[in-house]
């Protein structure tokens, strides 16, 4: 049987139904909102955020001071926006594809993050930046806190500030890379020095008066359910199904489409001796047209 058509047998058929439709869906949705905040689209229009608003893919986000924003990503992921932050939603797509997708960049500010179906499926497609480091991760629940130089003070030192909370994250440089885990902490300075790790978490970062964090904590004890919950709702695993499933299907599709190109692969030497075999007649061709141009000389 044809590879491709193996792979329209795979359970989660309706993953293909929808993928037609998915980019209509937003990048996020507005889950809290305490106090206010603003969205800028990529015309640079500029928005107030509302409670269940829409977060899209190229969106600039910005909160007051004293303000925090809660986003449910698409792909069940979760931003916690602190006050006074801004930061961008650079790339972001959660079809249940291999080109799902989710990088940001903290402008400004401090973002704690929830990792989503897209970086349970694949860690390498996530990725945090700042003005002085790059933060990948591995299945987690994490902080990230930029310091711009004109912010800074000698509690607050300019650059990346980074706390794992749960899981395990790279945190790198053009210097050096790091790997931080659970309860650890790490800095990266605006002179782009090596970063290290913390041997305490900085005073600055303990005296923060947060507002919300038990809500954080329980939506990250119970990530799995909201993951399943949002696979179901898009439909890229039947009702039946677990986020097991899902895993299982996308393993599926990789293998065989390994298949796929192992056999086109084979297919190749053929290929290439048939362009030899054109190579070669289109030199005898050229040869054929010289001589006979020669002789009509």
């Amino acid at each position: 049987m044809n590879i491709n058509k193996l792979i329209n047998l795979i359970p989660v058929v309706t993953l293909a139904l929808f993928i037609g439709s998915a980019n209509a869906e937003p990048a996020g949705i507005v889950d809290l909102l305490d106090g206010s905040a603003t969205r800028t689209d990529i015309t640079g229009a500029k928005t107030s955020l509302r409670q269940n608003g829409n977060i899209e893919e190229g969106d600039t986000i910005e909160t007051a001071a004293d303000s925090e924003l809660h986003i449910k990503m698409n792909d069940a992921g979760f931003f916690s926006v602190r006050p006074n932050t801004r930061i961008k939603i650079d790339q972001f797509q959660a079809n249940g594809t291999d080109t799902d997708v989710s990088v940001v960049s903290i402008l400004k500010g401090a973002l704690r993050s929830i990792t989503g179906f897209v970086g349970k499926v694949n860690p390498g497609a996530v990725k945090f930046h700042t003005a002085t480091a790059t933060i990948g991760i591995r299945g987690t629940d994490h902080e990230i806190i930029y310091i711009p130089e004109d912010e800074a003070n000698a509690d607050q030192p300019a650059g990346t500030h980074h706390i794992v909370y749960e899981g395990k994250t790279t945190f790198e440089n053009d210097q050096g890379l790091l790997d931080v885990t659970a309860g650890q902490s790490a800095f990266s300075d605006h002179l782009g020095r090596i970063p290290r790790l913390n041997a305490v978490l900085p005073d600055f970062i303990k005296r923060r008066q947060l507002r919300h964090e038990s809500r954080i904590t329980e939506y990250n004890r119970e990530v799995l359910k909201h993951i399943e919950h949002k696979l179901h709702e898009r439909h890229l695993i039947r009702p039946e199904e677990r986020f097991e499933h899902f895993l299982k299907h996308r393993q599926m599709r990789q293998n065989l489409k390994g298949m796929d190109n192992q056999l086109l692969a084979r297919r190749n030497p053929v290929t290439a001796q048939t362009e030899k075999m054109n190579v070669r007649e289109e030199r005898r061709s050229g040869r054929k047209a010289e001589r006979e141009k020669r002789r009509g000389d």
